[in-house]
């Protein structure tokens, strides 16, 4: 009898073992999805806060504030990065804390407006848009932005986000008809 009762156990344990294990991988991915965008928007707390002492301009999350946001680095934080900057030391050449806070803020406007979400793809933070089944990358556009700050528009760049291919408005105001 006991041998009949130590077997059923094993059996029933290594019946159960698959539904524990995919339950920890579960959690661990809704922890990394969490740790992402609680770091994601404080990203964007402090390009908010940056742009308020720095500048004086009040971001506030809107998609109209892309504009705003645009301006302020054509005519404020890509200066930072230009090689004749006093500053520049702070950036050690290499802007990644700006591309951050930047890439943060502008991602933050999609989920709130445009119902993205945060996730990691190819090991980078990524905006992914379910409805439409598409990803687009504001860390990349941050960074061509302030390589370019002349030639790059923010608002025109990402007034296609979120929406189908073939119905993105002219201008990037427009919300997506559901």
């Amino acid at each position: 009898m006991p041998i009949f009762t130590s077997l059923l156990f094993f059996f029933l344990v290594l019946a159960l073992l698959p539904f524990l294990l995919r339950s920890s991988h579960r959690r661990q991915t809704l922890r990394e999805q969490a740790e992402l965008e609680e770091r994601m928007s404080l990203g964007a707390s402090i390009c908010i806060a940056a742009a308020r002492e720095a500048f004086q301009v009040e971001l506030n999350r809107s998609v109209e504030s892309i504009s705003s946001l645009d301006t302020l680095i054509i005519h404020g934080w890509s200066s930072l990065l230009s090689p004749e900057s006093p500053n520049n030391s702070a950036f050690h050449g290499e802007p990644k804390e700006l591309i951050f806070v930047l890439s943060a803020y502008l991602g933050t406007i999609f989920v709130l407006h445009r119902a993205a979400e945060w996730r990691f793809e190819n090991g980078k933070p990524a905006l992914f848009f379910r409805s439409i089944d598409q990803s687009e990358y504001p860390f990349e556009l941050a960074e061509l932005k302030l390589r370019d700050p002349e030639r790059v528009n923010l608002s025109q760049e990402t007034a296609r986000w979120g929406f189908p291919p073939e119905a993105a408005p002219a201008d990037g105001n427009e919300q997506p008809t559901e």
